[in-house]
C-alpha cells in the first residue's frame, strides 16, 4: 500500500494526538479500538485495519501532515486493501467467474473518509444463485456494523440499470448496458 506519504500513528506528539481526540469523537473512538487490540476474529481484524487506515488519514488531514490528494490516494489503497481481504475470505476471484469493479471516488483513488465504495460485480456467465450469495456476503461482511462499528459502506447501485438493473451482471449484460444506454458520466 502506497502510504509513505502519510505518517504512522506513532509519528505523532502526544500533544498532537490529544488535540485531534479532543476534536474528532471519531478519532478518540478508533484510538481506543487501535490501542487496545483484542482477539475477537476476522470481522474484529478487518475493522482494526480499517480504523487504523483510517486514523493514519484523518489525523493527516486533521493536522496538515500530508495533502488531500495523499489521503485520498491512501484511503482508496486501504478500501481496496480491505475489499480483497474480504473477496479472498469469501472464496477469491480463482473459484469463481465473478470479477468485481470499483467505481465512483474509489476507482478515481479520490475516495475521502466519509464515502461509501461504489462496487460493481460482474459474471463471465449468467451469475448464478451462489454466484449471487456470494455476492450479498461480501457486501454484507464489508458493511456490516457491529461493536468495532463498520468496515466499508457499500453502494452496489451504480451497476448498469441501477438498482433495478441484477446485482450481478452477466458480462453480455454490462457490455449490453454500456454499449447502448451507459450515459457519458459512466
Amino acid at each position: 500500500m502506497s502510504g509513505e506519504k502519510i505518517p504512522a500513528l506513532e509519528e505523532y506528539s502526544a500533544e498532537q494526538i490529544l488535540l485531534v481526540r479532543q476534536y474528532s469523537p471519531a478519532v478518540d473512538r478508533y484510538l481506543n479500538i487501535v490501542n487496545n487490540p483484542c482477539n475477537e476474529g476476522w470481522e474484529y481484524s478487518l475493522r482494526w485495519q480499517r480504523h487504523h487506515h483510517w486514523l493514519r488519514a484523518a489525523m493527516a488531514t486533521l493536522l496538515k501532515t500530508a495533502t488531500a490528494s495523499d489521503v485520498c490516494q491512501y484511503w482508496s489503497h486501504a478500501a481496496d486493501t480491505l475489499i480483497n481481504q474480504v473477496w479472498t475470505k469469501n472464496g477469491g476471484l480463482e473459484n469463481t467467474n465473478l470479477g468485481i469493479f470499483a467505481v465512483g471516488k474509489l476507482g478515481a483513488c479520490e475516495l475521502n473518509l466519509s464515502s461509501d465504495v461504489d462496487l460493481m460485480f460482474v459474471s463471465a456467465k449468467p451469475a448464478s444463485g451462489e454466484d449471487l450469495a456470494l455476492v450479498q456476503k461480501i457486501i454484507q461482511s464489508l458493511s456490516h456494523t457491529n461493536n468495532y462499528g463498520f468496515c466499508l459502506r457499500v453502494d452496489a447501485d451504480l451497476r448498469p440499470g441501477g438498482k433495478l438493473g441484477p446485482l450481478v451482471s452477466s458480462r453480455s449484460q454490462f457490455e449490453d448496458y454500456y454499449w447502448t444506454q451507459g450515459a457519458t458520466w459512466e
